[in-house]
């Protein structure tokens, strides 16, 4: 019997960065496997996913402890069972690109950090999805989450937020995008695109 793969990695750096990594991975990807483009303390920017199948575990395009998670890309062809998130940082991440052309059992956000920025993340999903979408997530309270753009091109079981703050647990932001194209018929949650604005959800 062949060995479980718990995670797949592009790069590691446990004081410095890890950038500019690329991952292909063609067919599908076995349950409890994650998958993730660079885990760095300092930076995690720049890495690039392209899943051709399917996959059965989370995914994070870059991972950084103590910096920034900016500008990597996730491409993904099949369906993912788990959460996708384009970017995870510490005081930054910005400028993430995630585009699924299938379906997502789990929740997609573009960017999230614990302080500083989580802005200006793109997200297009042109499928179902079976957890919420957020552009901008942030932990700080006074953190900024602005520009995010979102594109839902299919059902939603969940809601589809510009900006979210995890420490007020409030929707935040300013100058985000949500569009809702294609065959999407509905959407059980909220669609708010920032503090100001806000749309029941589509049944």
């Amino acid at each position: 019997m062949e060995p479980q793969i718990s995670e797949i990695i592009g790069g590691t750096s446990a004081q410095g960065t890890a950038n500019q990594n690329e991952l292909n991975i063609a067919g599908s990807v076995s349950a409890g496997t994650s998958i993730t483009g660079g885990i760095g303390q300092i930076d995690a920017s720049d890495n690039n996913i392209l899943i051709s199948g399917d996959s059965a575990g989370a995914i994070i395009g870059g991972q950084s402890t103590q910096g920034t998670a900016n500008k990597n890309n996730i491409i993904i062809g099949g369906s993912v069972t788990g959460n996708v998130t384009g970017g995870e940082g510490k005081i930054s991440s910005e400028n993430n690109n995630i585009k699924v052309a299938g379906n997502v059992g789990g929740t997609v956000i573009g960017g999230k950090t614990d302080s500083g920025s989580a802005s200006n993340n793109i997200i297009s999903v042109a499928g179902d999805t079976q957890g919420d979408i957020i552009g901008g997530q942030i932990l700080d309270p006074n953190g900024q989450t602005s520009g995010n753009q979102i594109t839902a091109n299919g059902n939603v079981d969940g809601n589809i937020y510009g900006g979210y703050n995890e420490s007020t647990q409030k929707i935040q932001g300013s100058n985000n995008t949500i569009t809702l194209s294609g065959n999407l018929t509905k959407v059980t949650g909220n669609i708010q695109v920032g503090d100001k604005t806000s749309n029941s959800g589509i049944p």
